[in-house]
C-alpha cells in the first residue's frame, strides 16, 4: 500500500515491552474500515521483542521511532505528535486494541460536530489473554457519561479525571492551544492533558465502547491500583491542579457560580485565593493541602493581601480562619 504524506489521522502509540500484545494491536489498526491513516509507534527502549514484532508488519503506513533510552510515556507521545502529519491525532497504547469501526466512527463524529475538538470513548476492559474482565465493578469504572461542560470541569477539579484516555481522538490544531503532554508526569499525564484541553475546548465521550483497554496484574500497567501508583498520583496531583490557576475568569465564574456567591465576586488576580478555598472545602486531603499551599503562596505578596482586604474586607486573620482544613491530610 502506498504511503500517504497527508493522512487524515495519525495514530500515536507509546510502546514499552509489549511483545505479548503489540501484534494484535497493530492488526486491529490495519483492519480499520477507515484506511486513511498513519500509525506511529514509539518504542521506549523495550528490552523484549517489541520492535522486532512491529517491524514484521510490512505496511508503509507504519512508522517506528526508537528511543535510545527510556524516556517515559509522555515524551513518547510528544515525539509521535511532532512526527505526525494527520489533521487528527489518536492516542492509543500498543497493549490495547480497537474495534474495526473505531476510526470511522470517530472521524465521522468530529467532522459533523465542530463544537468538539476531542472525542473519547467508552472502554471495554480486557485481561492479559484478551478475555473480557469478569469483575463487574471494575468494568463500571471504565464507563463515563457526558455531562455539561462546566459541570465536567468542576468535577475534574474536586474529584479527579472523569474522561477516558485510551483511543482519544483530537484535532491537531487544538494542540497549539493545549500544548504537549507533561514529560515529568507518569501517573497523571492524561488527567493533566484533559484539564488543559477542557479549559479551552469541549470534549465528547462516545457512548459505544470501541476500545479494548488492557488491565494487567503483572505491575506493568501504568494504571494498576498498586500502593506505589496511588502514592505517585498523590505526589503528582499538585502539579496537575496548578493548571486551574490559569483559568479564564469568565469560565471560572460559570463553573463556580455557587461558590462565588458565598466567597465574593472573583477577579482574574484573585482566582488562586478562590480555588484554594474551594479545594480546602473538598473531602480530599491532597486537594485540601494543595488549597492551603495555594492560598499561602498567594498572600506571600503584600499587594495580594491588600487586594483581598479592598475587595472583600478581609484581613490576614480572616484568610487563615477561612483556610481551616476540616480533614486530616495524609502523609505522603
Amino acid at each position: 500500500m502506498n504511503s500517504n504524506k497527508n493522512p487524515k489521522i495519525s495514530i500515536i502509540s507509546a510502546s514499552y515491552n509489549h511483545e505479548k500484545y503489540i501484534g494484535n494491536f497493530i492488526k486491529s489498526i490495519l483492519n480499520q474500515t477507515f484506511k486513511d491513516f498513519e500509525l506511529i509507534i514509539i518504542d521506549d527502549k523495550s528490552s523484549d521483542k517489541n520492535i522486532k514484532i512491529a517491524k514484521s508488519f510490512k505496511d508503509s503506513r507504519i512508522k517506528i521511532i526508537k528511543h535510545k533510552y527510556n524516556m517515559g510515556p509522555s515524551i513518547s507521545i510528544n515525539d509521535g505528535i511532532r512526527n505526525s502529519s494527520g489533521e487528527y491525532l489518536s492516542f492509543i497504547a500498543s497493549d490495547d486494541e480497537a474495534y474495526q469501526n473505531y476510526l470511522e466512527k470517530g472521524i465521522i463524529f468530529l467532522e459533523k460536530n465542530k463544537k468538539y475538538d476531542a472525542l473519547c470513548f467508552q472502554l471495554e476492559g480486557i485481561d492479559e489473554n484478551n478475555n473480557l474482565l469478569k469483575d463487574k465493578e471494575l468494568q463500571k469504572t471504565l464507563k463515563f457519561k457526558n455531562i455539561k461542560h462546566s459541570h465536567l470541569v468542576k468535577d475534574m477539579f474536586v474529584r479527579g479525571n472523569m474522561i477516558p484516555a485510551p483511543g482519544e481522538i483530537i484535532r491537531k490544531s487544538a494542540i497549539k492551544t493545549i500544548g504537549f503532554f507533561n514529560p515529568a508526569l507518569f501517573q497523571t499525564q492524561d488527567y493533566d492533558f484533559h484539564i488543559k484541553t477542557l479549559l479551552k475546548h469541549f470534549i465528547y465521550v462516545y457512548q459505544k465502547p470501541l476500545i479494548k483497554y488492557r488491565q494487567t496484574t503483572n505491575g506493568n500497567n501504568i494504571d494498576n491500583h498498586s500502593q506505589i501508583s496511588k502514592i505517585r498520583q498523590e505526589l503528582e496531583l499538585p502539579f496537575v491542579m496548578n493548571n486551574f490557576l490559569d483559568m479564564d475568569i469568565e469560565l471560572f465564574k460559570k463553573i463556580f457560580k455557587k461558590e462565588c456567591k458565598k466567597i465574593g465576586k472573583p477577579t482574574r488576580q484573585t482566582i488562586p485565593y478562590f480555588l484554594g478555598i474551594i479545594a480546602i472545602n473538598t473531602k480530599d486531603p491532597i486537594r485540601q493541602k494543595w488549597g492551603y499551599q495555594t492560598i499561602i503562596n498567594f498572600i506571600q505578596k503584600k499587594d495580594n493581601l491588600k487586594l483581598l482586604n479592598f475587595l472583600y474586607n478581609i484581613s490576614f486573620k480572616d484568610v487563615i480562619n477561612k483556610s481551616n482544613i476540616k480533614y486530616s491530610p495524609k502523609t505522603c
